[in-house]
């Protein structure tokens, strides 16, 4: 807004005749003159009133998303024959809004018909048949690209929308309408099709596929050329364990600005978990911790406990570790079960190519082929990793969050920090010893098809 200083010409009226008022004091103004102003507080009052009439002019034309939830009861109102000022009125909304709803009857009732109740509260306007079409596509390729494991940025995908957009144009000549994949269309796209940013490890990254895709046939002329049955069929794979996990989102009402804050310790542990691929055969698990006797298991025999107990200071599991736990507890273990089903004592495992090299060399106390998997095809196809591993820590989340909220709804009241404090590591030997148990296919119900196929 331009400003004026007293003495200063704010302006020239032309072609007409109109009259002014400053200090109550009316002035006729001919054509062509110019008036001059020089009290100060005429001009300060002068630019209060065009401010104030700006504001207002701002405040009318400013657009108002309408709900659906309130078209649906403007319907509602005109169908019981209320007058279109009198809801108006009542709802606050101009005659003019009324008479477009209800000239948009049928797309709303069919928007209400398909819309979630906490979605249809965001709808402030119908979509095109091209929008509604290149939406599904875009997300029938994005679920391809990701079969194929291939990395989707935000770019990537606003470039492909309007790719689809262009195409669907170009079949369509009636689609006259133009889409510039905006961040706002991307955000609202993101929510509709429940998608979400996920940051890539280089181990999923990396994943071999072809290589993945023809270890079946290998693994089938291998079972075929040694006769073994699934029950004999091992695979074992190792994962850390944060055993005082705490998740790190909450949810909390519209009213609250943020959530308290908790940090539980980030203890972690090695486990090594292992089974056959008829499901019915489950090895002890290898629990790999940072100290030998922690304070907690004084006095206790680590022989009956239900894991194989082993302490390393970065509670990795190590070479010397891993052959200890294969030879003396593994072989052991499968040579018990292949007297009790009556099978031949040999084993088939199926081991990744991080473990060791030499395991078909160890002393061991019954045959063992071993077949590695190819590199770079360890979240493709490690039988462990298909379901396995992410079942167990469910359930021991699961298991651990139950136990806590018991705590917490005690008559004593004690909070989410007594109940850590009193979480020791037996108490998570327990708890990892129940949601192993729990485990019901280990392998073969989650292992992928081909692979259980050449089993």
């Amino acid at each position: 807004m331009r400003k004026i200083q007293p003495g200063k010409s704010i302006g020239k009226v032309q072609n007409t005749l109109c009259s002014l008022v400053f200090n109550n004091v009316t002035l006729e103004i001919e054509s062509h003159l110019v008036i001059v102003i020089k009290d100060p507080q005429i001009l300060q009052r002068t630019s209060a009133g065009k401010m104030s009439e700006r504001k207002e002019e701002q405040a009318k034309g400013k657009r108002q998303s309408i709900p659906l939830d309130v078209k649906i009861q403007v319907l509602d109102r005109l169908d019981k024959g209320e007058r279109q000022v009198d809801i108006g009125a009542d709802l606050h909304l101009p005659t003019s809004t009324i008479r477009t709803i209800l000239k948009n009857k049928d797309k709303i009732c069919t928007l209400a018909t398909t819309s979630t109740a906490s979605s249809a509260k965001k709808i402030t306007r119908s979509r095109s048949y091209a929008l509604e079409e290149m939406e599904k596509r875009l997300s029938i390729w994005i679920d391809d690209e990701l079969e194929r494991n291939m990395p989707l940025s935000q770019a990537i995908l606003m470039e492909k929308a309007k790719s689809i957009f262009a195409h669907i144009q170009s079949q369509d000549p009636d689609v006259m309408e133009s889409f510039a994949a905006s961040r706002g269309w991307f955000d609202c796209f993101k929510k509709r099709y429940n998608l979400y940013n996920l940051k890539i490890t280089r181990e999923a990254a990396s994943a071999d596929t072809g290589a993945a895709a023809s270890f079946p046939a290998s693994l089938k002329e291998v079972v075929d050329r040694g006769s073994y049955p699934p029950e004999v069929v091992i695979n074992v794979d190792e994962t850390g364990l944060f055993w005082k996990r705490m998740p790190s989102r909450t949810f909390i009402s519209r009213e609250q600005k943020r959530a308290p804050g908790f940090k539980a310790a980030k203890d972690r542990l090695t486990l090594l978990l292992g089974g056959n691929a008829s499901s019915d055969f489950r090895i002890k698990p290898l629990l790999v911790y940072h100290y030998q006797t922690p304070r907690a298991m004084r006095g206790i025999s680590k022989s009956s406990l239900p894991v194989i107990w082993k302490a390393n200071r970065k509670a990795w599991s190590t070479r010397d570790i891993f052959t200890g736990w294969f030879t003396d507890h593994v072989c052991p273990s499968v040579q018990r079960y292949c007297r009790r089903k009556g099978l031949e004592k040999k084993a088939l495992l199926i081991n990744a190519p991080s473990h060791l090299t030499n395991l078909a060399e160890l002393p061991t106390c019954i045959p063992v082929e071993v077949l590695f998997l190819p590199p770079n095809t360890t979240l493709l196809i490690q039988p462990m990793d298909q379901g396995v591993i992410a079942t167990f820590k469910a359930y021991y989340l699961r298991r651990t969050f139950h136990q806590l909220i018991e705590h917490m709804d005690r008559e004593d009241k004690q909070s989410m920090l007594d109940f850590w404090k009193q979480y020791y590591i037996m108490k998570a030997v327990s708890n990892i010893d129940l949601s192993w148990k729990e485990v019901t296919a280990v392998p073969q119900g989650c292992v992928e098809k081909d692979l259980a196929r050449a089993v």
